[in-house]
């Protein structure tokens, strides 16, 4: 596993630098691919009773000035770290890119990790 992101606070929105889906493993010499990217966040507050909650949004780019938005998860409940979430990599475009938007989250935190096959 790669660390993308650790314990980022979710009281902003951000973005991930773009990641490449197929990279070169110096150490193996060889190349490895992105298969996953697994979702932890905990410790979510809300701004009302009823939240709109947040979302993180997967953008994929073969290009960096042509991206397209292909998949949108919803962050509705408060904690995940118990039962992480793995979200399945499209491995047809060269990079992939997570934003995050907040929404009616207050604070919380969230960390992404980067899983390549071997």
């Amino acid at each position: 596993m790669s660390l993308i992101i650790l314990e980022e606070d979710m009281s902003n929105n951000f973005e991930t630098d773009w990641i490449r889906i197929i990279k070169y493993d110096n150490k193996l010499k060889t190349l490895k691919k992105l298969k996953s990217i697994q979702i932890k966040f905990r410790d979510l507050t809300f701004n009302n009773p009823y939240p709109i909650g947040g979302e993180m949004i997967f953008c994929y780019s073969n290009h960096y000035d042509f991206i397209s938005i292909l998949d949108t998860v919803a962050i509705d409940t408060n904690n995940q770290s118990a039962n992480i979430l793995i979200y399945n990599v499209r491995a047809n475009f060269n990079f992939i890119k997570v934003k995050f938007e907040k929404n009616d989250i207050v604070s919380g935190y969230i960390s992404l990790a980067a899983g390549y096959d071997i």
